[in-house]
């Protein structure tokens, strides 16, 4: 169903944490199906504890926040600090190489973009079409998608004659039914990631 009203968005702040002087983090945002700012952190809790499935033990999952367009004071936090299970090794690529993930309701998609990669992950060549992922972490991938599925949607912005009425740009929310890996590319627009200084305990 496409609704009007804008949904929670959760935050999800990850950081690599053998780079050293200087770490670098990141942010991911998702949009929470959830009626309740309490709900919507224990979904985000949920989804990070499969995301974790997928970072490497060089990185690790710092901060989670739940936040509402209409309550801009309001807002939820958690203080996870769990380092990433996926593999042994905490080699992990740079978060400006990211994995392409095509999000679709139906005819409707969107793109959107995973970073804290291992180095590993690529199992055999790539193409244009398709790209071959170990198998391990496609497992993962698999788990962290249903987790999306159940708890997420995405928000896409409708065309400019569409107007809320107060004015401003309308949006509409899709609820995800499938996810699809597309391809590795590196992000060249803005930064989509955050230096810190040292390493937090």
């Amino acid at each position: 169903m496409v609704g009007q009203k804008p949904p929670f968005k959760g935050l999800m702040m990850i950081e690599t944490v053998e780079w050293k002087p200087v770490n670098v983090g990141w942010t991911e945002t998702v949009w929470i199906n959830k009626s309740a700012f309490e709900d919507s952190l224990a979904a985000l809790e949920t989804l990070a504890e499969c995301r974790l499935d997928l970072l490497p033990p060089g990185a690790k999952v710092v901060g989670l926040r739940v936040t509402h367009a209409d309550f801009p004071r309001a807002s939820l936090v958690a203080y996870p600090r769990k380092v990433g299970r996926y593999g042994t090794s905490t080699e992990i690529l740079h978060p400006d190489m990211s994995l392409v993930l095509r999000l679709e309701s139906g005819p409707i998609h969107i793109s959107t973009y995973l970073a804290g990669l291992p180095r590993n992950l690529r199992d055999g060549a790539e193409d244009h079409r398709h790209i071959s992922l170990a198998p391990l972490w496609e497992d993962a991938f698999h788990r962290y998608v249903e987790e999306l599925k159940q708890s997420c949607v995405f928000v896409q912005r409708t065309r400019p004659e569409q107007t809320e009425s107060n004015g401003g740009p309308a949006s509409a929310t899709y609820p995800i039914t499938s996810v699809t890996p597309v391809r590795l590319t590196r992000r060249k627009r803005g930064r989509p990631f955050f230096l810190t200084r040292g390493r937090r305990r």
